[in-house]
């Protein structure tokens, strides 16, 4: 994997997909998959929190900014879990994360450089 920038990316986190499962009332069940396992990652805590619902309680949802290598296996619809740093030896978040924005960060010769990707906390 070639490293276009000169960013460190000193965390690691496992990326999930969601496939669906049939019961046996017919009902589709979702199951969240391990697809990559440690991938390298930049991760920022964001502070912008927001409520999702009001009643009976309010929840609050936590935002976070990752950055991935420019060739890294993500898309919309995947989450992410399991944060560490490098070593993976010290846990920095295990709650899950859904992928809501990816955003392209370009070099000045006009190649991709690295993915910026935001997450939000999930509130089932």
């Amino acid at each position: 994997m070639l490293n276009r920038s000169m960013m460190r990316f000193t965390n690691r986190v496992d990326i999930y997909s969601q496939t669906y499962l049939t019961n046996d009332m017919g009902q589709k069940v979702s199951k969240w998959n391990l697809t990559q396992e440690a991938v390298k990652c930049l991760f920022v805590a964001d502070r912008t929190t927001t409520s999702i619902r009001i009643t009976p309680n309010q929840i609050e949802a936590n935002y976070f900014l990752f950055y991935f290598n420019y060739d890294a296996p993500i898309d919309y619809g995947l989450r992410l879990k399991n944060v560490t740093n490098s070593t993976r030896n010290e846990s920095i978040d295990n709650s899950w994360l859904q992928v809501i924005q990816i955003d392209k960060e370009m070099s000045y010769s006009g190649k991709v450089q690295y993915l910026s990707v935001r997450a939000k906390s999930v509130i089932e």
